[in-house]
């Protein structure tokens, strides 16, 4: 059986200096095509997406929209080997899903070692195109994992190469030692036992179609060259920023607010605040723990607490508005971060009110397709090579769960109302519960139902063959 074994360690960034130097190493140096900005930008989204100091704001819409989109979904084939291995890839979403969100897409990439066919995930920002061929990427540069071994620290990089034309899948792999943000050359691949199998070249021949798949950010790029997409907060940074501020004068509001306990002179114990130098102490007797009402002849109050409300509420509008606009800006329904209110809505009332979001979940969701699709291809490629066949044939199956739109007693009566229109046979009425019976099986089975339980109306009104009884063979004269 094969497994896939996705590299957490791809996924950190190693800056742009690095990566062009890793160009230089592969003798691309000048074919990329990316400029200085759009490497800047892309670092920026990683570390925004990374950052583990302050409110996280990239990583509560990537997790909450990865949530909406996979939570309940399913991928198949009905080629077990090409199962299995997506599965365990399709099972790992919420590792690689948010990512691509937060820094604006995600390369899933096939590669083999030894005699198992595993997946590496690859932020953009770690990734240099170098070739198109038109819309479509064919050629790259990129840090596909990175190990510690001892005190050192090594990456792996890999050039892909596809040509449409030759038909040929081209993969080289180097090995280098980093140094700070750049590396001091090339080592073996076996100065990493993990890498110890791994070709340093390896071309694939009949290879049709691009062999490997990317998952992009439903977030426009605006850029109309740039056809990937952008991280999930792009072009949020004022709003991020004026929340950020406002809770943290919230915070100093709240630190700096000082509750007073003002104390009637006569409650004071002067020898005991002589001897303690001055600390104010209440005498004993003026201390009463069981009494009710005011203190003092008369009812007259000894002492009063001076708290000030801060200005609580002021702040909740100030943050549920910014949040509101936010959630505007990133192109979501509210519920990210404001509530929403759904506790008594039908399911087409939360769709309806959450109809931006999962417009947004449904670009994810197509994206999500087209790279899988693309993954299988490659895999089959890698199968082939260490001697596993796939059936050519093979289909995808995708299952996107509905849940959160779905209301069950809703969906029930209009399926009840359907069926009893004659809109809907028994057959397709039974399926509707039962929807991995095929027709036949349905059929069979409201036939066992029916023997076992006979409609009653039958007994009370039998029904008499046409020209029976008593007048049969002619009536009586």
């Amino acid at each position: 059986m094969q497994s896939v074994d996705i590299q957490a360690g791809a996924a950190i960034v190693w800056g742009r200096q690095f990566l062009q130097s890793a160009m230089r190493l592969f003798s691309l140096g000048g074919k990329s095509r990316e400029s200085y900005l759009d490497q800047r930008v892309e670092e920026r989204w990683d570390a925004d997406y990374k950052n583990k100091i302050s409110i996280n704001f990239v990583e509560i819409f990537a997790n909450r929209l990865s949530t909406y989109a996979m939570s309940g979904s399913t991928i198949s084939c009905d080629d077990e080997t090409l199962d299995e291995l997506l599965y365990s890839v399709w099972v790992r979403s919420s590792k690689w899903l948010p990512l691509a969100l937060g820094v604006g897409r995600v390369y899933l990439v096939p590669y083999i070692l030894g005699n198992q066919v595993y997946t590496d995930y690859i932020a953009q920002s770690n990734v240099i195109a170098t070739d198109f061929n038109g819309e479509d990427l064919v050629g790259f540069v990129c840090v596909s994992d990175v190990k510690t071994v001892g005190d050192k620290r090594y990456a792996r990089l890999t050039h892909h190469q596809f040509d449409a034309e030759a038909q040929t899948y081209t993969v080289t792999n180097k090995a280098v030692l980093q140094r700070n943000n750049s590396f001091g050359g090339d080592v073996p691949l076996t100065a990493v036992p993990e890498w110890a199998d791994l070709l340093p070249e390896i071309t694939f021949t009949g290879v049709e179609v691009r062999p490997f798949g990317f998952v992009d950010s439903p977030k426009d790029n605006r850029n109309a060259d740039k056809l990937q997409g952008a991280s999930i907060c792009d072009g949020c940074q004022g709003t991020i920023q004026e929340i950020h501020d406002t809770i943290q004068q919230y915070m100093i509001e709240f630190d700096h607010k000082r509750s007073v306990l003002g104390v009637d002179r006569s409650m004071i114990d002067t020898e005991t605040m002589q001897r303690n130098g001055g600390r104010v102490a209440i005498a004993q007797e003026h201390i009463l723990t069981e009494t009710s009402g005011k203190l003092g002849t008369g009812g007259t109050d000894l002492f009063s607490v001076y708290s000030p409300d801060i200005r609580d509420a002021a702040y909740r509008d100030r943050l549920l508005h910014l949040f509101g606009r936010l959630e505007k800006q990133v192109g979501t329904s509210n519920g990210i971060l404001t509530p929403a209110d759904t506790s008594m809505a039908t399911a087409t009332q939360v769709k309806r009110s959450m109809y931006d979001t999962w417009a947004m979940v449904g670009r994810m969701r197509t994206s999500i397709e087209a790279a899988m699709h693309s993954l299988a291809y490659g895999m089959t490629v890698m199968l082939s090579v260490i001697g596993v066949s796939v059936a050519e044939d093979y289909a995808l199956t995708f299952d996107w769960s509905q849940d959160l739109l779905k209301d069950s007693n809703e969906e029930f009566a209009q399926i009840s109302q359907a069926h009893s229109a004659k809109v809907l046979s028994d057959v397709e009425y039974r399926r509707f519960f039962y929807p991995n019976e095929s027709p036949k099986e349905a059929q069979a089975a409201l036939e066992e139902i029916r023997k076992s339980q006979p409609d009653p109306y039958d007994e009370l009104f039998p029904v008499e063959p046409f020209g029976g009884g008593a007048d049969e063979g002619g009536a009586d004269q």
